[in-house]
C-alpha cells in the first residue's frame, strides 16, 4: 500500500523534458527532423480571399484523375484552413530552437505551391523569423504549376464592357463589342480579349519563374496539364520553357533534378526535353524525368474505363458494343 503521508505527484511529472538545448546538436536534429520532416507539405491558397480546400475538384482534371503532383495529400486537407494559419514548424518554442528547426523543415520537405497566389503568411512565423525569404532559400524541393487559373477571377474591364454594352454615344472602335453586332467585330472583341487574358497569365507565369531562379534546389517539379492561355484555347508549355531557359542567371545554381508532370502528347515531351538540354550543372545536361502519363494518354483511359462501367451497366447498345472503342 501507498504511504498515505506521501505527497500527491503534480500533473505531468515525468512527462517532461528539460535541458534539450544541452543535448548534443546532433541528437536535436534528429528530433527536429523525427518531428519536421513529412515527405511533402502543402501549401494553401490565398488568391482573391479565397483558400483552396485541397482533396475536390482542385486538385483533379476534367476526367477526375488526381493531378501527379499532389501523391500524397490528405483527403481532407483544408478543411477548415484560416488564411495565415501556421502549417509545419513547432509552435510555442524559442526562437533558437525555431531557428534550429527551419533548415530541416524546409530543407527536408517537398513544397507543393498551389496556382494562383500561395499563402505565404502561413509558410514563415513572422515573429521568430520575420523575412519569409530566408525560408525560401532554405528550400531544396518544390513543386510549381503553371495553370490558366493562376489569373485572378475578377472579370477583365475589357468584359465588363462587353456584358454591360457603352452607352448610345460611347461606342467606337476601341470599345468591347456588345452582344447582336456584326460577325467581325465579335472577333474582334475575342481577339482583344484573347490578348488581355493571355498578357494577365503570362505576368504570373512570369512572376512564378522569377521566384524559382532565385532559389537553390534539389529537384524541380514542373506541372503542365493546365498550362493554356487566359482562355483555356492554347497551350503556353512552349512559352514557360523558353522564359526558364532564358533565366539562366540562376542565383547559385540550377536545380539538380527537373521532373515534369502533365505534358500533353509525345510532340510536346520532345519539345520539353529538347528546351530543357540548356540548362546545365558543371557542364553537364540536369537529368530530366517525365512523370505519370501524358494527358493525352489520360484522356485515353479514361474514355475506356467509361465506356467499360458503360458497358457493365447496359447502357451501350449490343450493336454499339460490338463495334469497340472506336465508336
Amino acid at each position: 500500500m501507498p504511504c498515505r503521508d506521501a505527497p500527491e505527484q503534480s500533473k505531468g511529472v515525468g512527462t517532461e523534458f528539460h535541458g534539450f538545448m544541452d543535448l548534443p546538436r546532433e541528437i536535436r536534429d534528429m528530433v527536429y527532423a523525427y518531428r519536421l520532416v513529412r515527405g511533402s507539405v502543402f501549401l494553401p491558397n490565398a488568391a482573391g480571399g479565397h483558400v483552396v480546400i485541397y482533396g475536390r475538384w482542385r486538385t483533379r482534371d476534367y476526367y477526375r484523375q488526381p493531378y501527379g503532383r499532389y501523391a500524397g495529400l490528405p483527403a481532407d486537407w483544408g478543411e477548415g484552413y484560416a488564411s495565415g494559419q501556421h502549417i509545419g514548424l513547432i509552435s510555442g518554442v524559442s526562437k533558437t530552437i525555431h531557428q534550429e528547426a527551419a533548415p530541416l523543415f524546409y530543407g527536408g520537405n517537398r513544397f507543393v505551391f498551389p496556382y494562383g497566389n500561395t499563402d505565404f503568411a502561413s509558410c514563415y512565423d513572422r515573429v521568430r523569423l520575420p523575412w519569409y525569404h530566408d525560408y525560401f532559400d532554405m528550400m531544396r524541393d518544390i513543386s510549381i504549376t503553371f495553370d490558366m487559373r493562376d489569373q485572378d477571377d475578377q472579370a477583365t474591364d475589357l468584359e465588363c464592357r462587353y456584358h454591360s454594352g457603352p452607352g448610345p454615344d460611347e461606342y467606337d472602335d476601341e470599345d468591347a463589342v456588345p452582344p447582336g453586332t456584326s460577325t467581325s467585330m465579335q472577333l474582334d472583341y475575342m481577339v482583344r480579349l484573347h490578348r488581355e487574358k493571355n498578357s494577365t497569365v503570362e505576368t504570373q507565369y512570369d512572376e512564378r519563374l522569377r521566384h524559382t531562379v532565385g532559389m537553390t534546389l534539389d529537384r524541380l517539379q514542373l506541372s503542365f496539364e493546365e498550362c493554356y492561355c487566359g482562355l483555356g484555347c492554347c497551350r503556353k508549355v512552349n512559352y514557360v520553357l523558353d522564359n526558364l531557359c532564358l533565366l539562366s542567371h540562376w542565383e547559385v545554381r540550377p536545380p539538380k533534378l527537373i521532373e515534369v508532370f502533365g505534358w500533353n502528347n509525345e510532340t510536346e515531351r520532345e519539345r520539353i526535353e529538347q528546351e530543357l538540354k540548356g540548362l546545365t550543372l558543371d557542364g553537364e545536361p540536369i537529368p530530366v524525368r517525365f512523370v505519370g502519363k501524358s494527358m493525352t494518354e489520360v484522356r485515353t483511359d479514361s474514355r475506356a474505363a467509361e465506356r467499360r462501367r458503360l458497358q457493365a451497366e447496359g447502357q451501350i447498345p449490343p450493336d454499339l458494343q460490338a463495334q469497340g472503342d472506336t465508336v
